[in-house]
Parts: C-alpha cells; sequence; structure tokens
C-alpha cells in the first residue's frame, strides 16, 4: 500500500500532461526544409505519434532516435533534429505517453519513458523502413535518460548520444525532495512496484558494463540535472573505459548543445518574466533567431556518430 501511495505522489508530483507552454512557439519540420512520415505505436494502452524525418529518402542512411525531455515533446527540438537529417540521419522521433500529439491522461513518472521505449523499439523491429540499418540512440534531459536505455542489447543500438541525461532516477527525485533520501528503500520499492526491471535500473553499472560507444555532454552549470550526480559519478566510475567519452562544456547550463549567447537569451527571458507578458499562443516577445545551436557541440556528436 505504502509503494502506491509513494508512486501516486509521484506521479502527482510530475504535473498531468506535458503539453508545452502557450508562450513559446514549436516549429515543425517545414520550418526547417525537411520532410517527415509520421508512424504510431502503442505503448500500455496508450497510442504514441512519431515522425520518421528525412531530407532525401536513402536505403542504407543509418536511424538516429531522438528522445525528447520534459516540458513538450518532438517539436521542441526540431532545429537539432533537422541538423541531422541535413548530415545523412534518418531520424525517428516520437511524443512520449501523455506529451503533445500522444495518447494519457499524464506523462506519469520518469521510468515511464523507458517503457515508452520499450514499446517503440518493439514497433521499430518490425517497421519495414528501418530493416537493416544501423540504428543510434540520442536524447537531452529526460531524453539523455531515456537515452542510455539504447544500452540494453534487444535494442540493437550501436552508439548512445545524451545531452545533460540523469543517470540515477533515485538521485534525480531526492536532488528535488531531500527527506525522501531518509526512505530510499521506499523509493526503490515503488518504481520496482510501478515500473518493474525498468524503475530502478542502474546505468552507471549498465556503462561500466557496456562495450558499446557512448558520448556524455553536460554543461558546468547545470543546475537541472546536478553535475555532481551525473558527470561527476560518471567520471570517476568510467575513467579507464575508452569506449566512452564525457563531455563538459564550460559555462554552459542544461542545454549545451545551444551557444552560451543563446543560454543566456533564454535565461533573461525567463528571468526578466517576459513570458509574464504574453497573452496565449502570442510569440512576439521571444525572439527566435536568438535560438542557436553550438556548432562546435554539435559537430563534436555527428563526428562521435560518423566515427
Amino acid at each position: 500500500m505504502i509503494y502506491s501511495l509513494l508512486l501516486h505522489a509521484l506521479n502527482k508530483a510530475v504535473g498531468g500532461r506535458s503539453d508545452g507552454m502557450p508562450y513559446f512557439q514549436y516549429f515543425d519540420e517545414s520550418e526547417y526544409g525537411i520532410s517527415a512520415k509520421p508512424f504510431s505505436f502503442y505503448s500500455g494502452k496508450n497510442l504514441l505519434r512519431g515522425k520518421k524525418y528525412f531530407l532525401e529518402w536513402k536505403e542504407d542512411q543509418p536511424i538516429l532516435i531522438f528522445f525528447h525531455g520534459l516540458g513538450a515533446g518532438v517539436n521542441s527540438y526540431t532545429q537539432e533534429i533537422a541538423y541531422f537529417v541535413k548530415r545523412g540521419f534518418l531520424v525517428y522521433a516520437y511524443d512520449n505517453t501523455g506529451c503533445m500529439t500522444s495518447e494519457g491522461r499524464q506523462t506519469g513518472f520518469l521510468p515511464q519513458s523507458l517503457l515508452d521505449q520499450k514499446a517503440f523499439f518493439d514497433f521499430l523491429d518490425h517497421d519495414e523502413d528501418a530493416q537493416g540499418r544501423k540504428r543510434y540512440a540520442m536524447g537531452h534531459s529526460w531524453g539523455g535518460y531515456t537515452a542510455f536505455g539504447g544500452l540494453l542489447e534487444e535494442y540493437h543500438v550501436e552508439k548512445v548520444v545524451s545531452i545533460s541525461g540523469f543517470v540515477d532516477v533515485c538521485n534525480i527525485v531526492t536532488s528535488r525532495i531531500p527527506i525522501l533520501k531518509k526512505f530510499m528503500f521506499l523509493l526503490h520499492g515503488a518504481l520496482k512496484k510501478g515500473f518493474g526491471r525498468f524503475g530502478t535500473i542502474d546505468f552507471v553499472k549498465l556503462l561500466e558494463n557496456t562495450d558499446k560507444h557512448v558520448m556524455y555532454i553536460q554543461g558546468e552549470n547545470d543546475v537541472v540535472v546536478p553535475k555532481k550526480d551525473n558527470y561527476d559519478v560518471l567520471q570517476q566510475r568510467l575513467m579507464n573505459k575508452k569506449n566512452i567519452q564525457l563531455v563538459l562544456v564550460p559555462k554552459a547550463n542544461h542545454n549545451p548543445y545551444w551557444t552560451i549567447g543563446t543560454q543566456h537569451y533564454f535565461q533573461d527571458v525567463i528571468r526578466n518574466n517576459k513570458l509574464n507578458q504574453l497573452g496565449f499562443n502570442n510569440h512576439a516577445l521571444v525572439e527566435y533567431g536568438k535560438i542557436c545551436d553550438d556548432p562546435k557541440i554539435m559537430g563534436q556528436i555527428e563526428s562521435f556518430l560518423k566515427s
């Protein structure tokens, strides 16, 4: 009973559906000169929707699966998806349970993305467009955590890129709710009850034992996913793993794939309460031309995937 109550409280903490913010504009593929083909699959009873993004359809293109973070869905990352599409990848991306175009009354708690991921790979294994292609996985924040799931052997992913991903659900929860550190056994029990083997998966141990190539990127000033619980832990535990690249981006925050100027601009928009001045669906005060990816970081990821 106590496990169920704790799990219910954690689900409530997520806050229902994740449909983005009405004062942000979310751009689709047409804004970036690429094409997309829709797909869908069931995760439990919920229909999840996604797209296959491409520039030119070629049979030998590798698949890059992109997992989104909390707050909205795939369209939060269309600019980054377009970057990789234009560099020869066939990108698959979908909205998690309870996010944007997908069904679900709420997102569920964090490991729900791993259940969605399993359902996606079950779909991918039978998707005619995916047969015979190499598979890579990539994601940011919650999606970076989900991308680590690509290390499971049954998914046949060759390389993984995690940007600002957290490696342990319990640590990310207790960093927000410190009192739960005293009840860690209850938290583990609730996650196990709610999500089975995916609830308490140890990604650090998985990284220690994998031969797959992995790149982990985190900003030096990330306060959303604490550096000490993630980058520092990986640096300590994986220092002898030649197949794993750890990239710490100086002065960067939770979005290290953006330029420092973009990160400062985004923080300024929020810090000065400019968003509170916006009416519903009014995007006029956000200058989207200032939202720019860092060519160095994006280039590092591309080189890693293509090496």
